[in-house]
């Protein structure tokens, strides 16, 4: 027997009130006598004192007790119980990270054992329900064959790209609530890569993570990308940035090659839980850049990474009274086809594909280019296109958005500027570097057109004279065409293809040879396509087609290198269990017992009037 409500016990604290009252109240007899006379002065020496009595037999004080209690008893809703039916949803790790063979032969493989075991294990009358948490959640399989669940589990493969246990934990919030009465489970088989643990969604009972894996050794490429030399010749660098997540400092040979053919070979000391740069120089003509780490650790698949060197060029006008700054750092992003003019000779119809506006910007909303802009340090006011004003303190970045294609390889932590702009960015922009009080750096949409915006002039000495601006700078002439570069994703994560505007179709083709086709309709003329069918680790070939033939080729790729998921520390975590106590065990209440005490003590209760009444 147990009880559903066990809170409700505090009202047996009516017990001791009900006491009190019969020990503080006077006891009283009627007896005659004669004369008063002589009682006057003990009532005038009794006056005063407390009436503290032992409680007397008194059957209305045992009835009102008997009631009370009953009244809790009933109120807590005493229940007999038979079996617990569970139901137990298994959620598999399939990311990145469980493939490291810290356990052999697999994480994944261990964690497809584990979970055949559980169910192997269970009891007659339990249901089961097993999912895959990798770019998508998948429910594998549900029920409560247990020979048919083991069958699904050992068909589970594990993917390259991160899980996203949030959206797990909602579909098996959705299984929970369509089995009410169960005690509903959950256990995350995982290594921890998902970062916090959610909080339990409603219709569950407990949360678990059972942990998988033993070792953090592990060395990643986590970044690679090309760009032209900045000695102003049409050289390219190669860059790559090599992580060690083992909490031990370590030495690892790297190699890199261009073309296939191998172009440096050195061996990087790696603090721990730290990083090193590498950079490469390369000739003029190289289409492939490849980094591989040649150690064998506990993921091997981020130890390779690659890039291809973009082939087309960008269309860039520059728009500036005093252009030489801007010129230098412009000719070493790869592939720029630059055109200089001055502001008394922009015309909307007559830029490239990127206009870069340096320190002007056209009065009016329709005179601005049909392309991508990026709007370097705006004039004050700026017409009716955007509000602009100085700021009067100098501005210190504190904040910075890491996920921001800007910013890769570029490091802005704690940079002063003596001077900065208050730029109110029209809508659909959003912040990617902060000072405390101001957005310096944003980056969006306006009207369908790409738009990037430097709230600060970059001549100055404290920016100017760093790495971090061309890198930016280059890195933002590749988000406005995205088209012309190779962009370097991680799996799962989505490309916008912008189509050009003769194109008929957009032809994407992945590592294994399978390709798929967008055709490009009168609706969809001139909108981004988003491809997010990226979970292969390779090149991806991406062909425009009109009417007449091929338009253009462009490649990305899909590297197995990411902060998150190369930290292969097994995690561990607290269980969780719901708020709610009643959930779980509505399949096992056999009979619940408050209907009869209350009876019980209704009787009680009438049997106390009678007996008051009659006295």
């Amino acid at each position: 027997m147990t009880l559903l409500s066990p809170l409700a016990l505090l009202f047996l604290a009516a017990v001791p009130i009900i006491i009190l009252f019969y020990v503080l109240r006077a006891q009283y007899e009627r007896v005659p006598v004669p004369s008063t006379l002589l009682w006057r002065n003990v009532v005038r020496d009794t006056e005063g004192r407390p009436t503290w009595r032992p409680p007397i037999r008194n059957i209305l004080l045992f009835l009102q007790i008997l009631a009370a209690a009953l009244g809790a008893f009933a109120l807590a809703r005493p229940a007999t119980l038979g079996q617990i039916a569970h139901s137990r949803i298994y959620i598999v790790d399939a990311s990145s990270s469980m493939q490291a063979i810290d356990v052999p032969p697999s994480r994944f493989e261990e964690a497809k054992r584990w979970v055949a075991e559980q169910i192997r294990a269970g009891q007659d009358g339990d249901t089961y329900a097993v999912l895959r948490m990798g770019h998508s959640i998948d429910v594998v399989e549900t029920g409560d064959n247990r020979a048919q669940l083991i069958q699904a589990v050992s068909t589970l493969q594990p993917g390259v790209a991160g899980g996203d246990l949030r959206a797990a934990l909602q579909v098996a919030g959705s299984l929970a609530r369509e089995r009410a009465g169960y005690r509903n489970e959950v256990t995350v088989v995982s290594d921890g890569a998902f970062g916090e643990l959610p909080p339990i969604e409603g219709g569950l009972a407990e949360l678990r993570v059972q942990t998988v894996g033993t070792s953090s050794d592990n060395q990643a490429v986590v970044s690679v990308r090309v760009r032209r030399s900045l000695d102003g010749s049409n050289r390219y660098e190669g860059f790559a940035r090599i992580a060690n997540y083992s909490s031990q400092a370590i030495e690892v040979p790297v190699r890199a090659q261009a073309d296939g053919i191998q172009v440096e070979n050195r061996r990087l000391r790696l603090p721990a839980r730290g990083s090193q740069e590498l950079v490469v120089p390369l000739n003029q003509n190289v289409k492939l850049f490849e980094v591989n780490i040649d150690r064998s650790d506990a993921l091997p698949l981020d130890n390779y990474a690659q890039v291809v060197v973009p082939n087309e060029d960008v269309d860039l006008t520059l728009v500036s009274a005093n252009p030489q700054f801007l010129e230098r750092a412009l000719k070493a992003v790869p592939n720029v086809k630059l055109t200089t003019i001055r502001p008394n000779q922009y015309k909307r119809d007559a830029v490239g594909t990127i206009t870069l506006f340096d320190n002007f910007m056209p009065r009016r909303r329709d005179d601005l280019p049909p392309g991508a802009m990026l709007i370097v340090n705006p004039p004050s006011g700026s017409g009716g296109v955007m509000d602009v004003q100085e700021l009067k303190q100098a501005q210190q970045i504190v904040r910075v958005n890491p996920r921001s294609q800007l910013l890769d390889s570029v490091d802005l932590a704690g940079l002063f500027l003596p001077k900065a702009l208050k730029v109110n960015a029209p809508a659909g922009m959003s912040p990617t570097v902060e000072s405390r009080e101001e957005t310096l750096v944003w980056e969006g949409l306006d009207e369908g057109r790409k738009v990037v915006i430097f709230g600060f002039d970059p001549r100055q000495p404290e920016i100017g004279q760093r790495l971090g601006f061309p890198l930016m700078l280059a890195n933002s002439v590749g988000w406005l065409a995205p088209n012309a570069g190779s962009p370097t994703l991680t799996p799962g994560q989505t490309i916008n293809l912008q189509p050009l505007r003769d194109a008929r179709d957009i032809v994407v083709r992945d590592p294994s040879g399978k390709s798929v086709v967008f055709p490009i309709t009168a609706a969809s003329k001139g909108k981004a396509v988003p491809f997010s069918q990226t979970e292969l680790v390779g090149r991806y070939a991406v062909a425009q087609r009109g009417e007449k033939g091929p338009l253009s080729q462009s490649w990305f790729t899909v590297n197995a290198g990411e902060e998150s998921h190369s930290d292969i520390r097994p995690r561990t975590f607290a269980v969780q269990f719901a708020t709610g106590p009643l959930g779980d065990l509505a399949s096992a209440i056999n009979r619940e017992l408050w209907p009869y005490l209350a009876a019980i003590g209704l009787g009680v209760l009438a049997l106390e009037w009678v007996v008051y009444v009659r006295r």
